[in-house]
This record gives structure tokens, C-alpha cells and sequence, in this order.
């Protein structure tokens, strides 16, 4: 008669008709997938982005196969200002030596701390060279 249900929730189950508890699984339902869908999309996005100098700057690093902790950042749109470009490419190279080597030290070949003037730029990127140390 309760569908298998017993006690309590027999007594409040059978209280309900079945418009009331379909409602109600429909309600619950709805609940769990809004409070899902707020932990993706471009707002999970946007939570892990990181501002340098009030500017967001996007980064990507690649590292040889072969001698993995050997990198290359290219920061796009350097031009928003190099120094937050410089800052977000020491960034990833921070974040990449320390997650694949255990250690955030970078010595670097074209660095953020060189000299503007001595820095590469082409096609408004930014490209910064350097190598995990520390890493044996």
C-alpha cells in the first residue's frame, strides 16, 4: 500500500497525494542541479583567473618533451601593460615548475626582471624563456 515504506515516512507519504510528492521530487530535483550548474560555467571560469595589474592576461606555457623542465610562456596582448604581462607570465612558469617539480624556482633565459627593451615581443605577445631549478 506504501510502496515499501514504513514508520514515519509511510505516515507522511501517505499525507501527500501524488501531485504533492511529484512536486516535491520535482522541486528537490531542481535544487540539486542549480546548486551543480553553479559550480561550472564561465563563472567557475572566471573564479581561478588571476588580475596583474588590474589586467587579466592569457598565459600559456609549453615545455619541451624531451627536457621537460625547459619552457617557453607566451602572454598575449602585452600591450594592456607589459608589466602585468611580465607578471602573469612568471605566473605560469611559477605554477608550472612547482606543480611538475615540486619546487616554484625559475631560472630564467628571457625573464620579467630583464630590461624591457630586452624583452621579446612580437604580435603583441609576450614570450619569456626559462627552466625549472631545483628540480633534480
Amino acid at each position: 500500500m506504501n510502496g515499501g515504506m514504513t514508520g514515519a515516512r509511510a505516515r507522511f507519504g501517505e499525507q501527500l497525494g501524488g501531485e504533492a510528492k511529484v512536486n516535491t521530487r520535482m522541486m528537490l530535483g531542481a535544487v540539486a542541479l542549480a546548486t551543480v550548474a553553479g559550480c561550472s560555467g564561465p563563472n567557475a571560469v572566471m573564479m581561478n583567473r588571476h588580475t596583474f595589474e588590474g589586467q587579466y592576461y592569457r598565459a600559456k606555457l609549453s615545455a619541451e618533451k624531451d627536457v621537460r623542465e625547459r619552457f617557453v610562456v607566451v602572454v598575449q596582448d602585452a600591450a594592456k601593460g607589459l608589466a602585468g604581462a611580465k607578471e602573469a607570465g612568471r605566473y605560469e612558469a611559477t605554477k608550472y615548475c612547482a606543480k611538475n617539480f615540486g619546487w616554484s624556482g625559475v631560472d630564467w633565459t628571457v625573464g620579467p626582471d630583464m630590461p624591457d627593451a630586452s624583452l621579446t615581443i612580437s604580435d603583441g605577445n609576450l614570450t619569456l624563456q626559462g627552466e625549472c631549478k631545483g628540480w633534480v
